[in-house]
């Protein structure tokens, strides 16, 4: 059986591939110098330096043996042939909580990234899942099994109340919405400087 591929930013990428040559090169050469000087001591019978520092070793060449499995499967995501007319893995995506009236901000990739503190969900999360290949046009609901949760309740009544982007609609009675355009640079109430854009893909 094949083994499932990973897929990657070339950031992840690069940051894994630095993690197992750290490991390699530094780490296998610190912890040997550890059980080395732990042997020296004589007795490793009751030594607590010498089954620390094997505990350390078993740990360290685990993880270097999942590395290169990850690297060995892993399909990279090439961020500048993304297609931007849809959400992709690669993508930064801004959605807003309107129960909690916060505006959230996070990068989607795959599920060996995802790290919820750097704000990295994964494709294969049910919001990572729910929100690939989202594009103009298409319709978001609350499925009908889940409205009666206490997360969506009153919501119908929430979403009354809250003023909607022109370019979006809103069908409060069903939980549902949608991207009816792509909004102007006019309509986009967030700071952006476009000539910071400009200078990375210049880069």
């Amino acid at each position: 059986m094949e083994a499932k591929k990973k897929l990657l930013t070339y950031a992840g990428l690069k940051a894994l591939e630095d993690e197992l040559e750290n490991l390699k090169v530094v780490k296998r050469r610190e912890i040997a110098q550890k059980i080395k000087e732990a042997r020296e001591q004589g007795d490793l019978s009751e030594n607590a330096e010498y089954d620390a520092a094997k505990d350390e070793q078993r740990d360290i060449e685990a993880r270097i043996e999942e590395l290169e499995a990850i690297l060995k499967n892993a399909e990279v995501v090439v961020e500048d042939e993304v297609d931007f007319d849809k959400i992709n893995i690669g993508c930064t995506v801004k959605v807003f909580d309107i129960t909690f009236d916060e505006e959230m901000e996070f990068k989607l990739v795959g599920s060996t990234e995802a790290n919820s503190l750097e704000g990295k969900i994964s494709n294969e999360s049910p919001l990572g899942r729910s929100l690939l290949g989202a594009k103009v046009g298409d319709v978001v609901t609350v499925m009908e099994n889940s409205r009666a949760k206490e997360y969506f309740k009153g919501m119908d009544e929430t979403l009354a109340t809250k003023a909607v982007p022109a370019w979006l609609v809103q069908d409060a009675a069903n939980f549902g919405g949608k991207v009816d355009r792509f909004p102007t640079r006019e309509e986009i109430d967030v700071p952006i400087e476009e000539h910071l854009i400009v200078e990375l893909y210049s880069k």
